[in-house]
């Protein structure tokens, strides 16, 4: 019962951080173009799309609360199939393992200047996507940084461009 509450209250936790990034647009900070006085004497500029990864996050972040929610109602229905139920918290337990994967290596890719940088974490591996091309060195540091972060070994890491 007791691991039970601890895997709720660290899906409880991860979702507020997925919910609050979402808030925040995406971890895109706001930087005005123009300064204050002349905003209002500008012409309205183009809108700009978000980028694939901001529009990935935001899908991602839906799906999964979608599914987070049927597996709750899984794991914690008192018609369920033990063995169903089981199922379903060894899915919300994988689940909440690559969204903490993948928030800390997106996180640490932000933090070398990477902010466009995407990661997928699924079954003990790791994709990062990043935008732009990379040198060999560049390239080496980020799968030293995602292995460290993940805590995978390399051979389960892929880099590559969106």
């Amino acid at each position: 019962m007791k691991d039970r509450i601890l895997n709720l209250l660290m899906l409880a936790a991860v979702a507020a951080a997925l919910g609050f990034s979402l808030l925040r647009g995406g971890g895109e900070a706001y930087e005005p173009s123009l300064p204050f006085s002349a905003a209002f004497t500008a012409a309205p500029a183009a809108v700009q799309s978000p980028s694939p990864a901001v529009l990935y996050r935001r899908e991602r972040q839906e799906r999964r609360r979608q599914e987070r929610e049927t597996l709750l109602s899984l794991s914690g229905g008192a018609d369920t199939e033990a063995e169903m139920r089981a199922l379903a918290e060894k899915q919300l337990l994988e689940m909440a393992r690559n969204d903490e994967t993948e928030l800390a290596v997106e996180a640490a890719l932000a933090a070398r200047g990477y902010a466009e940088g995407l990661c997928v974490a699924r079954q003990e591996e790791v994709t990062v996507f990043l935008p732009q091309a990379l040198t060999a060195q560049e390239a080496a540091l980020l799968m030293d940084l995602t292995r460290e972060v993940s805590g995978l070994p390399a051979e389960n890491i892929r880099l590559t461009g969106y």
